[in-house]
């Protein structure tokens, strides 16, 4: 509620409980409400259960890591927004490196050495590909 007063408006996720005693997560808005003068008088309070949401994500998330493909989702301005493990393998770079490049530079990165998805656009699939990391440096 302090963060509301200051701020205007709190927003987050939290842990509730219902009557029954089950946990579950929501998100939670609370707007202050000000009389005339602008003194406070009380909150307002929006709580919405987001375990679907939670669970569905995971669930996306298990999919996208079961594929032995190389996966790479791009917002709409070309900015990398997740990879799946086999493209941190492909290309070498941690999940949270590969967020600093766009898709090109991933591209790239991954075409280096002897295969990579160079091979990959040749041959129209990149199977056991070790990482750059465990290649033998060229002579």
């Amino acid at each position: 509620m302090a963060d509301a007063l200051q701020h205007g408006k709190f927003e987050g996720t939290v842990s509730r409980k219902r009557k029954n005693g089950e946990q579950f997560t929501a998100r939670l808005v609370i707007t202050p409400r000000r009389d005339a003068n602008g003194k406070p008088i009380g909150f307002l309070l929006i709580s919405k259960d987001i375990s679907d949401e939670i669970r569905m994500a995971q669930y996306a998330r298990s999919l996208i890591e079961a594929s032995l493909d190389p996966l790479v989702t791009i917002s709409a301005d070309g900015k990398i927004t997740d990879v799946n493990e086999a493209t941190t393998k492909v290309t070498g770079c941690t999940a949270r490196e590969t967020h600093r490049h766009g898709l090109f530079q991933l591209l790239h990165r991954a075409g280096q050495g002897p295969g990579g998805l160079s091979s990959g656009f040749a041959k129209g699939m990149v199977t056991d590909y070790p990482s750059p990391s465990a290649m033998p440096a060229a002579a």
